[in-house]
Parts: C-alpha cells; sequence; structure tokens
C-alpha cells in the first residue's frame, strides 16, 4: 500500500512540475537590464529548486545527506535572486507593481520553518527525517512563484508611446 501510495505522489509531482513549465524562449531585450537579469535569475532558480524535487522523484531510495545538500543549494540560490531584487530602482519596481509581480511570499519560504531546516539545532547531532511532502509543496509553490514572474516580465512589451 505504501509503495503505491509513493509512487501516486511521485507521479503527482511530476505532473505540477511539467505544468511548471516556462514555454517562452528567454528574450529578454525589451527589459531594462536589471529586468533582464531578474527573469535569467527566475529561470535558472526555478531550475535549482527542481533539483531536490527530481531527486525525489527518480530516486528508488534516496538519502537524506543527498536530499539536504539539494535543498541547501535551492535555498542559496533563492537567496541570491531575491538579493538581486535590492539592485533594482524605482522604475523597475513600478514595472513589478503594475505587472501585480510580488516577492514577499519568496522572501517568507526563505524562513518557514520545516522548509529548508530539518531541526532547530544547528549543531545537533541527529536530526529529523524532513516532511518531504512539506518540502515538495513549498518548493512547487515557489516555482510557481518564480513562473508568474518569468512570464510576466517576458510578455511584458512596453509602450512605445510613453
Amino acid at each position: 500500500m505504501r509503495g503505491t501510495q509513493n509512487v501516486f505522489r511521485r507521479r503527482a509531482v511530476g505532473v505540477r512540475l511539467a505544468q511548471l513549465e516556462v514555454a517562452l524562449p528567454l528574450e529578454v531585450d525589451h527589459l531594462p537590464p536589471r529586468l533582464q537579469g531578474l527573469v535569467r535569475g527566475a529561470r535558472a532558480t526555478r531550475r535549482v529548486l527542481e533539483t531536490p524535487l527530481a531527486r525525489v522523484l527518480t530516486a528508488a531510495s534516496w538519502r537524506y545527506t543527498d536530499f539536504d545538500l539539494a535543498v541547501t543549494e535551492a535555498r542559496r540560490t533563492l537567496w541570491d535572486w531575491m538579493c538581486g531584487l535590492q539592485g533594482l530602482g524605482a522604475a523597475d519596481y513600478a514595472l513589478l507593481r503594475e505587472l501585480r509581480l510580488d516577492p514577499r511570499p519568496l522572501r517568507g519560504l526563505l524562513y518557514a520553518p520545516g522548509v529548508f531546516e530539518r531541526g532547530e539545532d544547528v549543531f545537533a547531532t541527529t536530526l529529523p527525517a524532513p516532511d518531504v511532502e512539506h518540502v515538495v509543496e513549498s518548493l512547487c509553490a515557489a516555482i510557481e512563484h518564480l513562473r508568474r514572474f518569468e512570464i510576466a516580465l517576458l510578455s511584458y512589451r512596453p509602450d512605445p508611446y510613453r
């Protein structure tokens, strides 16, 4: 019974990741330079966030250390992308607001308990098993949010009469 549930769970995550794929080419010449970097970073960050999910999906048996390494890399990459927002100018932020893009949910995810760390004590010699379903759901939500950024900015075309 448990093996069947895992198969269904893996399939569901695989389907969800396929639905979160962005088919638009990464053409950013119409955007200001800082937003170009933001879009490129969003795509790269989505790929890195998919790594722990791919490990759960593809491995018949996986080790927590491999999963932890992938999740740690995902956190660092998401943090770097969020830091890229600090370099945006007022006009860039105005465009993000116009497109209704809000990075705050991603910032909240960085500090959400149980997503990027498995315990409160960083010096603990034994750690509890990760809540894989919670991590998968949180990372999928982050990928979906980054996808919105990517699609909105790639689809945006400035008004030539402004």
